[in-house]
């Protein structure tokens, strides 16, 4: 494994109501000495039920990056075909959103909010071919 490994998102609607894009990362993954992964959870917080749409230009406001959570580094351990990833999890409230025309406009203190730590297990299953030029990693077909 090289320096770092994202995990990016293929499918947005897996992950509505988030505002999450395809091809953008959901969390890296760092080597660190020893076993575990080092995490960078980069967190998009589900939008206020009264306002669920957000302003295109809001997406860099809304977005919170934790490397840890319960006063924890976030960690990743591989094993077998099982990877364990450690995500924070927050709790916004209005005060955490700017609402405009009945949608947010941006997002504020969202990497303040005190973080859980959540566990996630993800099983490793056989690529699937995401379309032309390899986007899946693999050679590109004629």
């Amino acid at each position: 494994m090289g320096a770092e490994l994202e995990f990016q998102v293929i499918d947005p609607a897996e992950f509505a109501p988030y505002d999450y894009r395809a091809g953008e990362a959901r969390f890296v993954l760092s080597a660190l000495p020893g076993d575990e992964l080092g995490v960078e959870d980069r967190l998009r917080p589900q939008p206020p039920a009264e306002h669920p749409r957000i302003d295109p230009k809001a997406r860099s406001t809304c977005l919170a990056v934790f490397t840890e959570a319960g006063g924890k580094p976030l960690r990743a351990r591989l094993s077998g075909e099982r990877l364990s990833v450690d995500f924070a999890k927050i709790d916004p409230d209005a005060r955490n959103f700017t609402v405009s025309e009945g949608r947010v406009t941006s997002c504020r203190g969202l990497e303040r909010l005190p973080a859980a730590r959540v566990v996630s297990m993800f099983q490793r299953t056989r690529s699937r071919d995401l379309g032309p030029a390899g986007n899946d990693g693999s050679p590109s077909r004629p």
